[in-house]
């Protein structure tokens, strides 16, 4: 089962037990419960005007800040 669901303005294709990299979450954001914007479930799909009843995902923070190493440019 794969749904869409909205983070900070963007959407995102998931489903279970995925790990997922977005961008900004409100600070001290642990757990989440979305709303699906579409559900596909095998060959049903169902599209929610603007979300599915019924249809929720929860996720949990895994970790609160990813950082890569900084980048210096000399021009």
């Amino acid at each position: 089962m794969k749904a869409v669901v909205k983070i900070s303005g963007k959407q995102y294709i998931v489903s279970e037990k995925e790990s997922l990299l977005v961008d900004l979450l409100p600070e001290g954001t642990k757990e989440l419960t979305l709303d699906a914007l579409l559900v596909i479930d095998g060959d049903k799909t169902k599209v929610g005007t603007p979300t599915v009843k019924g249809a929720s995902v929860k996720a949990k923070a895994v970790e609160a800040e990813v950082k890569e190493d900084k980048i210096r440019v000399i021009r």
